[in-house]
């Protein structure tokens, strides 16, 4: 097993902050959920469309609500030091990935066989609820 990624105490502060950014904006977003309001239409073509755009919003929130659990548990393993590790081969992520996706939970190689196998569920490997 390898040990947790040794990235300087200026690089960590940055993406805690964004990580907590991330969370701040995500749950905004998911305290708008007015979308998602049934409203019902006489005419039958407002009715598959507001239906559609209901469909929309549920498949938003059921994204957003994901992301967020990846961001908690992304500052839960900073808390716990063992943010940056793979959970699959636990090898170090790079700091060049984690900067660009900072709640990442494998490594390019692990994310890239994941999709392979998994075409549909790339954004939730091993089973996690999409």
């Amino acid at each position: 097993m390898s040990e947790a990624i040794s990235i300087d105490k200026a690089t960590s502060q940055q993406l805690r902050r964004l990580l907590k950014d991330k969370r701040t904006a995500l749950a905004q977003a998911l305290g708008h959920r007015d979308e998602i309001s049934v409203v019902r239409a006489a005419d039958v073509i407002d009715a598959m469309q507001l239906s559609q755009e209901r469909s929309i919003a549920v498949e938003s929130l059921d994204l957003e609500t994901h992301l967020l659990r990846q961001v908690d548990a992304a500052l839960a393993r900073m808390d716990e030091g063992t943010y940056g590790t793979c959970l699959h081969c636990e090898d170090q992520i790079p700091e060049k990935r984690l900067r660009a996706l900072p709640w990442a939970i494998l490594c390019l190689g692990c994310q890239e066989r994941h999709e392979r196998r998994n075409p549909r569920r790339s954004a939730a490997p091993f089973g996690e609820a999409a």
